[in-house]
């Protein structure tokens, strides 16, 4: 209970940020604020999980429908990464137009949805699923390999991404295996990013050996210098693949940063949980790696360069006052950009035993976010649990 009441008094916290998606901290700051009746924080949360909403909710997602189709260009392509979330919110059924525009919006340079067509959503042909989707999906999958054949390296890139899930029993056939591996090589040469980091994937997984005859799966190196092609093409599982088969932290890291950057939410929690950076690192490898997008370095520097006291129940004098809001100042804006360390210094800073700060709290908990999750922030969840004591009980 005393959740929905850090939640209710949250009302009064300010002017709501606009919600990007794939944010770690967006996300549970859209969950604070759908629980007191935004709509569209609401609608964030169902985007992000692709979830099927609720009796309350399904018609607000249908409503947004019209909205988020005329805002979807090859211009704007989280628009259509919302719109894909949307349809997949209102049903199902509309995983697979849902699966085509986050291709799109993947190959348009957003991030996010490169991770979702890395995995394809779960229920496009999955065991178990109504017979209307399936055959829905089987169609789409045709129609794709038309479209590949008449050379349309989209197209290509999405059958055989999705030729691994319509045809998994036939994998050792060798017509499949020239969809599902042999299909992705010339497109890696064209510089199609999602066959590249498809590919280096394949290469580099042990889980297809046993079908390796005729193909590189197995040759790390060159699973490296795949996914390393596809980072720099801008696709984001390409950047987190290399990182996770470099040697070295300082190197590893950097190739977090830039899977972060192109907004892979596994990685932004990486670099949050799992930082290389301390008190002792070099200021110019600090200031490098911050400027390069890494949250984790500008928060070391921050909490390095804090003044003292950093907290406003601590200061006495003027100065120290406004030296600890410049402080949750700096550290708020961290705190968007998805650092949840940052998120719970904002709590702690603005903190006051007796007066309840519901910024304070809000940003408190989309730092913690679910503790029981990796990416959660210890500290965050401690501050959380200060402001809940503040609040009456039953």
């Amino acid at each position: 209970m005393r959740i929905i009441l850090l939640l209710m008094l949250g009302l009064f916290a300010g002017p709501v940020t606009a919600l990007t998606l794939g944010n770690p901290v967006h996300f549970w700051l859209a969950t604070y604020d759908c629980e007191q009746g935004d709509v569209q924080a609401c609608l964030h949360m169902m985007q992000e999980e692709e979830l099927i909403a609720t009796i309350a909710n399904r018609p607000k997602a249908e409503q947004a429908l019209p909205d988020l189709q005329s805002a979807c260009t090859s211009s704007n392509a989280e628009a259509c990464a919302r719109l894909a979330g949307t349809l997949m919110a209102v049903s199902w059924e509309n995983s697979v137009e849902a699966f085509d525009l986050f291709a799109q919006s993947c190959d348009a340079g957003f991030g996010w949805s490169c991770l979702k067509v890395a995995y394809p959503i779960h229920v496009i042909l999955a065991e178990g699923q109504v017979s209307s989707l399936r055959e829905r999906a089987s169609t789409s999958y045709d129609t794709l390999a038309q479209q590949c054949e008449a050379g349309d390296a989209f197209a290509c890139a999405s059958q055989s991404r999705l030729h691994l899930s319509v045809y998994l029993v036939e994998l050792e056939a060798e017509t499949s295996k020239a969809i599902w591996y042999h299909q992705l090589v010339p497109l890696c040469e064209q510089d199609v990013a999602r066959a590249c980091a498809q590919l280096g994937f394949l290469v580099g997984s042990e889980d297809h050996a046993p079908l390796s005859a005729g193909t590189e799966i197995g040759n790390l190196d060159l699973a490296v210098e795949l996914s390393h092609k596809a980072c720099d093409l801008g696709n984001p599982r390409g950047c987190f693949n290399t990182a996770v088969d470099t040697e070295g932290d300082q190197e590893a890291n950097a190739y977090f940063t830039q899977a972060c950057v192109h907004g892979d939410l596994l990685a932004c929690q990486i670099l949050n949980v799992e930082p290389i950076w301390n008190g002792r690192s070099p200021v110019d490898v600090l200031e490098q790696a911050c400027h390069a997008g890494d949250i984790s370095a500008c928060f070391t520097s921050q909490v390095a360069n804090a003044p003292g006291p950093a907290t406003l129940r601590d200061s006495i004098t003027d100065q120290e006052r406004a030296a600890a809001q410049t402080y949750a100042d700096q550290m708020e804006v961290l705190c968007l950009q998805g650092s949840a360390p940052a998120c719970g210094q904002v709590g702690d800073a603005l903190f006051d035993e007796v007066v309840f700060n519901p910024k304070g709290a809000r940003l408190a908990f989309a730092g913690c976010g679910d503790e029981d999750e990796y990416g959660s922030d210890a500290r965050s969840c401690e501050i959380l649990e200060a402001y809940q004591a503040l609040l009456p009980t039953e």
